[in-house]
């Protein structure tokens, strides 16, 4: 090939749009979907029960949460559950069982 420009398009299975939920959604956002707010109460009924978690906690994104708050303030266990709910519910708005 000499010099100019080229322009290359290749088939591809792989998704690259944004997904609606991440690390950068806030606590709160996930939390106001009946399924991840069951999820949450079912799992961690304590820590769901808690004002503390509701409204400061709350109000930061999980990626917030994982890097900024000592696991004294959020368990491990709690961080994996946000991780977990961001998982199931894009997989339900891909499914088209959501709307976000």
């Amino acid at each position: 090939m000499g010099s100019g420009i080229y322009q290359f398009d290749y088939e591809t299975d792989l998704f690259f749009d944004a997904e609606p939920y991440s690390e950068d959604s806030t606590l709160n956002s996930l939390l106001a979907q009946p399924e991840a707010n069951a999820y949450f109460q079912q799992k961690a009924p304590e820590l769901a029960g808690s004002g503390f978690i509701r409204t400061f906690v709350g109000n930061k994104t999980i990626a917030e949460i994982k890097m900024t708050l000592p696991r004294s303030f959020v368990p491990q266990y709690a961080v994996d559950l946000f991780e977990e709910m961001i998982g199931m519910l894009n997989r339900q708005a891909k499914e088209g069982d959501l709307q976000p």
